[in-house]
């Protein structure tokens, strides 16, 4: 869903983090602008879990750009007075997961687990420390679960690092589940928890 945002275009003010705190309501999601690309990267780059893993500014960008069927969408606040302020974002695939498990080369071992349900994958997620606390990770997988829905699918799956326990318990917190610890797929010492939520009737967040 686009919005009309984005009054002073300059990227610099766009992510500054002496912006004003406003409430949850105040957040919109909208696509990420091709002019934003290098910066939010650049700015997720420093921070964790990509910092311990190594991950940096042109990794994000290849990920984000390789595949034409990703989709990024940014939380975005704005006011009268106020520059636009980009307090987080993430990048997804509506129906790529079990691409992405082939590409890892996992299928074998994952599909078995989720009984063939393919369903959206989120590639990367980030909320800004001076953003974290106000919903904002919760609100960013909101068109996740909605694009999944419009194409059928009933799951979102997403990789999280195993020392990241801030994350860990977001997770858990909005009902995903751990399906499978892959060791050193990203980091030599470091696992990626494949984690999975079923969205429907049961699910805690999205109906």
């Amino acid at each position: 869903m686009a919005f009309p945002l984005h009054k002073n275009p300059d990227l610099t003010s766009a992510i500054d983090p002496r912006a004003p705190i406003m409430p949850r309501a105040d957040f919109l999601i909208r696509p990420m602008k091709s002019e934003e690309w290098r910066l939010l990267c650049e700015k997720t780059a420093a921070i964790d879990p990509w910092k311990t893993l190594h991950l940096d500014t042109e990794w994000l960008l290849q990920d984000l750009l390789q595949d034409p069927t990703v989709e990024a969408r940014v939380a975005d606040t704005t006011g009268t007075d106020i520059p636009v302020t980009v307090a987080g974002w993430v990048t997804f695939t509506r129906d790529g997961a079990l691409r992405h498990f082939e590409r890892l080369g996992v299928s074998d071992r994952i599909l078995p687990l989720i009984r063939g349900q393919n369903g959206a994958y989120v590639r990367d997620i980030a909320v800004f420390e001076e953003w974290q606390g106000r919903g904002l990770g919760r609100l960013l997988l909101e068109p996740v679960a909605q694009a999944a829905k419009e194409v059928g699918l009933q799951c979102i799956y997403l990789s999280v690092s195993s020392f990241n326990r801030q994350a860990r318990r977001f997770y858990e917190r909005l009902g995903f589940t751990t399906i499978l610890e892959l060791p050193g797929v990203i980091h030599p010492d470091h696992s990626e928890l494949v984690q999975m939520l079923e969205l429907g009737s049961d699910s805690k967040v999205w109906h």
